[in-house]
């Protein structure tokens, strides 16, 4: 569900989206779980930044900061972070919410395809996911099976040859 300008996604629901993130541009390894790692220290009212030392963050990630700032590089040439180095050495990270957003997004979106391709070679029909039969003249449907003409029950109809 895209958002407005004014209105932000919740942290849990970048760090949903983060997880999901599959593709070339999907972060493995070290820089996953970095990128949740600034995500959880990022605050939603400054536009997700967060200005942790690397030493923070390997206390977060049980790594080592050699590795971080590694996966740090990973994730600003993939475009998931910018990072900036102030003059007192913290850093300044800022969580690109809106390319992760477009890849869940896109992500979304070929799933309901997928979904909707599997469910058409099932032969289901768009009218609530029940298979839509075709009934001939003869009783018969048009894969050439027979359908009872009659059904028993509360709702009993007949099914009649029209001239």
């Amino acid at each position: 569900m895209p958002f407005r300008k004014t209105e932000l996604p919740s942290t849990m629901q970048v760090l949903r989206w983060a997880r999901d993130l599959q593709g070339p541009t999907a972060p493995k390894g070290a820089a996953r779980l970095l990128l949740q790692a600034i995500i959880l220290r990022a605050n939603q009212n400054s536009k997700y930044s967060c200005f942790p030392s690397y030493q923070t963050l390997a206390a977060d990630c049980n790594m080592d900061a050699k590795t971080l700032k590694r996966a740090a590089k990973v994730l600003e040439d993939a475009g998931l972070i910018r990072r900036h180095v102030r003059r007192n050495r913290s850093n300044l990270f800022v969580v690109n919410v809106g390319l992760i957003q477009q890849e869940h997004i896109k992500r979304e979106v070929e799933r309901k395809a997928e979904r909707e391709a599997r469910e058409r070679e099932a032969g289901f029909a768009e009218f609530g996911g029940f298979e839509q039969q075709v009934i001939s003249s003869d009783g018969g449907n048009e894969n050439g099976n027979n359908v009872p003409t009659e059904y028993s029950g509360e709702s009993a109809f007949t099914i009649e040859e029209s001239l």
